[in-house]
């Protein structure tokens, strides 16, 4: 649900959530900006952060709820939600926040035991510190990393275990009505109770959009692969989780091949590089985007174009109608929020959503700066699209050729489309 990403010495932070930002009334505004940067409008204060002693943050979809823990040794110390203080813990992890923001759940130790915490209620005993919980859209069913009768592990869904020892890393469908997990301590996927075949180790699995569809990474040996259905796909040294076409169409992913990084989508293999973040689709599926790096500088990659130079991105995503570009980079000063090439101010902290939509022209997230957590917003560039987001700052971009080593990747197989 989450990714921490530090950066010393201003200790700038990111973490991603899904769900979708939904409309909220304005308690009140704070909006500055300098001439040719993004006008950001601070809406909400959601409280004080302990920014020196914070291990776990979270948010929920709509922007209004706000979950912490923070370590202070030799104390137990609560989760705080919305400003609000629950049991204390010496320990928590997989805090997680469901889509709605209606329920709130994380696995938590007292002395020597833990267990798994759903809306204040410790609901069953949970494995270890390494233990992982998901909460369905909606919130109507919970599953996490629990022990069996015999004292084992296996996975606990609403209540009730499962018989598939060494589970782990459940993860819940779009619509919530199916769950993937690993089992056999990342041996093989179980698919709505049903296990699959057994691989030398496999990665958390991804459901597709409409939910109909699981794919995940698996290796044999030294080798990985990815699997989709009962189709399998690539031959790498490294491979990244992949990513659902919007309607179902292929997947996309980064692998390795040699020191090489270079990113999978369906049959063709793009542009080496030093280093590529993970792809991602446009809404509407037109357009696929990540960041690449060559001789220690970082460029935007649109299509298999390159595009503008950025300083470390953090998150990038298209907006909702897929008209505008977002992204957050790390530089000396913190973390900046650039929309269609425009930046914004820098903020110890940037929290954004994975998949997010416009509040009448306006993107919405939360900032925190001096331990207080504030939910902001800015508004799209009238005069300015997504294209502008990858053309160089002061010329247009000169598009590159793919390079003709693209040719010379490894044969793809089809990943068994429906």
């Amino acid at each position: 649900m989450e990714r921490i990403l530090r950066h010393h010495p201003t200790r700038s932070i990111i973490l991603t959530f899904s769900g979708l930002v939904f409309c909220l009334g304005i308690l009140s505004v704070d909006a500055h900006a300098a001439p040719g940067r993004l006008l950001e409008e601070r809406l909400k204060t959601l409280g004080n952060v302990e920014e020196s002693t914070v291990l776990r943050l979270t948010l929920s979809a709509d922007g209004t709820r706000l979950a912490w823990w923070a370590l202070r040794p030799g104390e137990k110390t609560p989760v705080v939600c919305d400003g609000k203080a629950g049991k204390p813990y010496d320990q928590v992890v997989s805090l997680m926040l469901s889509a709605d923001g209606k329920h709130l759940a994380y696995i938590a130790r007292r002395e020597t035991a833990w267990c798994f915490v759903c809306d204040g209620k410790e609901q069953g005993a949970a494995h270890s510190w390494q233990s992982t919980g998901a909460i369905c859209p909606k919130g109507k069913h919970i599953a996490y990393q629990g022990k069996d009768p015999d004292g084992g592990t296996c996975m606990v869904v609403d209540g009730k275990p499962q018989g598939f020892g060494g589970a782990s890393d459940p993860v819940f469908s779009p619509d919530g009505r199916h769950l993937a997990y690993c089992g056999g301590w990342q041996k093989y996927i179980v698919h709505d109770g049903k296990r699959g075949p057994s691989y030398g180790k496999v990665g958390v699995p991804v459901f597709s959009p409409d939910g109909r569809r699981l794919a995940h990474t698996a290796c044999t040996g030294e080798r990985w692969f990815v699997v989709c259905g009962r189709q399998k796909q690539g031959n790498y040294e490294k491979v990244g989780q992949p990513v659902f076409h919007p309607r179902g169409r292929g997947l996309a992913y980064k692998a390795c091949a040699g020191e090489q990084w270079y990113v999978v989508h369906g049959k063709k293999a793009g542009r080496r590089f030093e280093a590529v973040g993970d792809p991602v689709f446009s809404p509407d599926g037109k357009h696929l985007v990540y960041w690449a790096t060559r001789d220690g500088k970082t460029f935007l990659i649109c299509d298999g174009k390159q595009g503008r130079e950025v300083d470390a991105p953090l998150w990038l995503a298209f907006c909702p109608g897929s008209k505008h570009f977002a992204l957050v980079s790390k530089g000396g000063m913190g973390n900046t929020m650039i929309c269609d090439g425009i930046e914004g101010p820098a903020h110890t902290r940037i929290l954004v959503p994975e998949r997010y939509a416009c509040v009448r022209g306006k993107l919405r997230y939360v900032v925190i700066d001096d331990d207080q957590a504030s939910l902001v917003e800015v508004a799209w560039p009238k005069d300015r699209t997504w294209q502008d987001a990858f053309r160089p700052a002061e010329e247009k971009t000169e598009e590159k050729k793919p390079d003709e080593d693209v040719k010379k990747e490894e044969p793809e197989t089809e990943e068994g489309e429906e």
